[in-house]
């Protein structure tokens, strides 16, 4: 695993420990968005509720 990995992964744990989520799928989201995105917390926040939100509406519709 190369430094940025190692830094993107603990740095999304960091974030979720702030928010208070769990999971590795959540981990995995936020390394994702992170290594596109940056470092900036407000715009991994934006992009995070976006997927959420997006996430969210597609499980509503299969139901």
């Amino acid at each position: 695993m190369s430094n940025s990995d190692e830094f993107a992964k603990e740095y999304a744990k960091e974030i979720m420990k702030e928010r208070g989520l769990k999971g590795a799928k959540t981990r995995r989201l936020i390394e994702k968005i992170i290594k596109t995105i940056g470092t900036d917390k407000r715009k991994i926040n934006v992009a995070l509720k976006r997927a959420q939100i997006g996430h969210a509406d597609a499980s509503s519709e299969t139901e």
